[in-house]
């Protein structure tokens, strides 16, 4: 039963830095666009 508990919060934590990686990627995303689209000649 302790294996299962364990395999499970890693694959829990692993779960999450990758949504917190995605999370960070579309955010510079947004910045780069925003800043593509910016009028400042």
């Amino acid at each position: 039963m302790l294996e299962y508990v364990l395999v499970f919060a890693a694959l829990f934590a692993l779960s999450a830095v990758c949504a917190l990686c995605l999370y960070a990627v579309r955010q510079q995303s947004n910045r780069s666009l925003d800043l593509v689209a910016s009028e400042y000649p």
